[in-house]
């Protein structure tokens, strides 16, 4: 699995990017600033295998933070940008692998990665998603108790669900779904734990309260569900 620092300034801007990759399967580390990146860069047990950063932070450029990585770990630093003032040259004279616009998202990452030749693991995690979707031909009603709206099940485990919703609702902190496995309909609560737009539909991640994971941890059809879908 590919794992991957984003490094920005901007929380929104971080937190939709995070639940974009998260979403596409990337393994996802988040830092506000330079510093926060290099002390997660130097404590982290785990190789990292591509740090995507802003370029204008308050206390450290990217192209800064760039030659800092590059001189200390090699690990390929990716610059996002807006602006377009922002000279190429010294960018990549910092290290860098490569400039990224904004905004963008896991698919654009996807995409940038396969035309820059860095070598980050991504086809383990699409396959593993165009399966799930494929196989489960799954659907599922979420409501927040005033409004309902379906999606397809993308990925499941015995504590949540991500799905790709064809509405979005308001409030969706927490939801209570309905799905139909072998002719038994199954219901519970969840709380919202990330969510992205992914061109024009709403991806989210779900996990079951505490009261719904233990009813079914002894739902046979639900138990039998997940298991044959984790095993293919």
């Amino acid at each position: 699995m590919g794992k991957v620092l984003l490094v920005d300034d901007e929380d929104d801007f971080l937190e939709s990017l995070r639940a974009s990759m998260t979403a596409a399967g990337f393994d996802v580390l988040t830092a506000p600033s330079a510093f926060e990146a290099l002390r997660i860069i130097k404590n982290i047990k785990e190789p990292i295998d591509c740090v995507l950063t802003d370029y204008r932070m308050p206390e450290m450029r990217g192209d800064e933070l760039a030659f800092a990585i590059k001189h200390n770990t090699g690990i390929p630093v990716v610059i996002m940008t807006g602006d377009s003032s922002v000279s190429a040259d010294v960018l990549f004279k910092a290290g860098i692998s490569g400039v990224i616009t904004k905004p963008f998202d896991a698919e654009h990452f996807i995409e940038f990665l396969r035309n820059n030749d860095l070598q980050v693991d991504v086809s383990k995690q699409r396959k593993f998603l165009r399966q799930k979707l494929d196989q489960t031909s799954q659907r599922i009603e979420l409501s927040n108790g005033r409004d309902t709206v379906a999606g397809d099940i993308l990925n499941m485990s015995n504590g949540g669900i991500g799905v790709c919703l064809d509405a979005s609702i308001e409030p969706m902190s927490t939801v209570q779904f309905v799905l139909q496995i072998d002719g038994q309909e199954i219901k519970g609560y969840m709380h919202c734990r990330w969510r992205a737009m992914l061109g024009e539909r709403l991806n989210a991640g779900f996990e079951f309260d505490s009261l719904t994971k233990k009813a079914l941890a002894s739902n046979s059809a639900f138990i039998k569900w997940v298991t044959i879908n984790q095993a293919s």
